[in-house]
């Protein structure tokens, strides 16, 4: 009750105020949120792309955009279709929580981040054993 009220107040206060970053950030996270649907987690994906691309040095973006895309089609299943864009969107997160440890390499929760994509990666990719083995490897090297 109290996330459905938030999202109606930010969805009010971005249509007000589209340039303001915080609310668009806000009414993304409540996006994301585990129990929406899929369209919600889309629409959460969208806004936090195009904050980190207008926003690249605000770290919040991205890492929250990273988690996003390791989160979103996870609960779809693993059909081939699905496992394929499961696994577009965990090498995408991947890809952008690495830059982000490069730059921040203390940052705990974004080794946490790591960490977990890499595990998701890997159980996306089980029948391709090598793949999913070098994944591991690399969550393993980085603790």
């Amino acid at each position: 009750a109290h996330l459905d009220r938030a999202t109606e107040i930010l969805e009010s206060l971005v249509e007000n105020n589209p340039q303001n970053p915080e609310f668009r950030y806000l009414l993304a996270l409540c996006y994301r949120d585990p129990r929406s649907d899929l369209a919600d987690k889309e629409k959460a994906i969208e806004f936090l792309r195009q904050l980190s691309r207008q926003y690249p040095g605000v770290a919040d973006y991205v890492h929250a955009l990273s988690e996003t895309l390791g989160t979103a089609v996870w609960h779809l299943g693993f059909g081939s279709k699905a496992r394929h864009l499961a696994e577009t969107q965990l090498l995408e997160s991947l890809q952008l929580i690495r830059a982000l440890r490069k730059q921040h390499p203390n940052a705990q929760d974004y080794a946490f981040t790591q960490a977990h994509v890499l595990e998701k990666l890997a159980h996306v990719v089980r029948d391709r054993p090598e793949d999913a083995e070098s994944y591991f490897e690399e969550a393993i090297q980085m603790g």
